[in-house]
């Protein structure tokens, strides 16, 4: 649960795919979320614990904590949309079908994003048994949001990996059984010994034909075979061209802050990406001041900047021309404040706004 609205933000905006976000319907009232496990549906959650949660959602909201049978509604954290006219801490929905209250009977066919939740009045045992377990910790949303892409990157490659070990085995049995249908089994070594010995006669006939044909064949191929020169050439397509190179060091020159990426800004196209563009916003870099390149658009820009750089990966960030790192890289510097440090000194930083007082409801 965010303490303002200004956390409210950052909850809506670095959520985990198994959140649920829950609200007081048509009341003012805290963002609350309910981190699922893994394994469960958020349209499967248990009552009790959905009771609980609408609960705690009543009794921090001014409005709704004062009034009786009132209704929480909650949607899976990606359903919410939020779009730059929207104040602080409001949200709207991707799908806003609505079904009915936790309990009654779906219609088939139907899949609504939101549902809600009926409080009849406000239940204290209930309250004070979640605000005795309630903690507050500081969250460094990024970080936390990059740590969960790793793990399921990890989940994602043992998934793989398994796949990869049942088709190996697959084929290992298949061969076996060819290998058990095939007839080179049915003759035993002793019995393909005697056979030889009857056949040697025919055998010698039939070799002066094969060394014949095997002569006139030769005759007729020619052997071919690399030239050294040949051989440099395949090596020099793996190196950057010297014109890719100085397209790609004019570009890097050319604005104070330059980001190569998979994707743009607005919609990236990988996680580590997604990171680099957040890290940016939240350090407030001056947009105007930011270029990117969609390394996905052009298959040599995406090899060459690896090159270029002497860094395996994307996204790479540049500043005033220099290479400063990638995604890990950029992560660690705004942690320690030295990204913060760099880019004021570099006066790439957005002018300071008139900051105002924001409150919870």
């Amino acid at each position: 649960m965010g303490k303002d609205k200004i956390e409210n933000e950052e909850l809506i905006k670095h959520g985990f795919e198994n959140d649920v976000w829950f609200h007081v319907d048509k009341l003012s009232s805290a963002h609350v979320y309910m981190r699922l496990p893994s394994d469960l549906a958020w349209d499967a959650i248990p009552q009790p614990a959905l009771y609980d949660c609408a609960q705690l959602v009543k009794a921090n909201s001014i409005q709704g904590n004062k009034k009786d049978n009132i209704v929480v509604i909650y949607t899976p954290w990606s359903n919410l949309k939020k779009t730059g006219d929207m104040e602080d801490g409001a949200v709207a929905f991707h799908n806003d079908r609505l079904v009915g209250e936790v309990g009654m009977n779906f219609v088939a066919n139907y899949s609504p994003k939101v549902r809600r939740v009926h409080v009849p009045t406000r239940e204290n045992a209930i309250v004070n048994r979640l605000n005795k377990s309630k903690t507050e910790r500081e969250v460094d949303f990024i970080a936390e949001k990059i740590d969960k892409q790793r793990e399921l990157g990890q989940v994602k490659k043992k998934e793989a990996i398994a796949r990869k070990q049942a088709a190996d085995q697959a084929i290992k049995q298949m061969q076996q059984d060819k290998a058990a249908r095939s007839y080179d089994t049915l003759w035993t070594a002793e019995e393909e010994e005697e056979a030889s010995k009857t056949q040697s006669q025919g055998m010698d006939m039939e070799d002066d034909f094969i060394l014949g044909f095997s002569a006139v064949t030769r005759a007729a191929t020619r052997s071919t075979a690399f030239s050294p020169t040949g051989m440099t050439h395949l090596r020099n397509i793996r190196n950057l061209s010297a014109q890719s190179r100085q397209l790609i060091d004019d570009a890097v020159k050319a604005h104070p802050i330059v980001l190569f990426m998979k994707g743009k800004p607005s919609a990236p196209l990988c996680g580590f990406s997604r990171a680099v563009v957040q890290i940016l916003d939240v350090q407030g870099a001056d947009p105007e001041k930011i270029r990117a390149y969609d390394c996905l658009e052009d298959d040599e820009l995406r090899n060459g900047i690896k090159e270029y750089s002497d860094w395996p990966t994307i996204p790479q960030v540049y500043v005033d021309g220099d290479f400063v790192g990638g995604c890990d890289i950029l992560l660690s510097m705004h942690q320690s404040g030295e990204l913060s440090d760099l880019l004021k000194n570099k006066q790439l930083l957005l002018p300071l706004a008139n900051e105002h007082d924001t409150n919870l409801m």
